[in-house]
């Protein structure tokens, strides 16, 4: 229930944001409960699935993928480039022998 008291809250401050579509079957019963709370509340049902969504943590769980496929990425480049000489040095040998 706090994550709803806190997404409600927010709709003092609500600013406008890009939207994107997302189609989501549910249940009738909580159809049912949302359309009577967005209809309350003055509000779509769309903007209060994205609200609870958002206070839900998923952006801030996102960065934290997201950095972590970053760093990986930066890792592999590096260890790349830490052993880029040694197929320099195994083309001399090839040459040698």
């Amino acid at each position: 229930m706090a994550i709803i008291d806190n997404v409600l809250k927010k709709y003092d401050t609500k600013g406008s944001d890009k939207k994107s579509s997302l189609s989501v079957k549910i249940d009738a019963n909580l159809y049912r409960d949302i359309d009577t709370v967005c209809n309350h509340l003055g509000i779509s049902k769309s903007q209060l699935v994205a609200d609870i969504i958002e206070a839900s943590g998923i952006s801030k769980k996102a960065e934290e993928i997201m950095a972590l496929k970053e760093e990986k990425n930066t890792s592999r480049v590096s260890n790349a480039e830490n052993f880029s000489h040694l197929k320099t040095i195994q083309e001399i040998d090839k040459q040698g022998e």
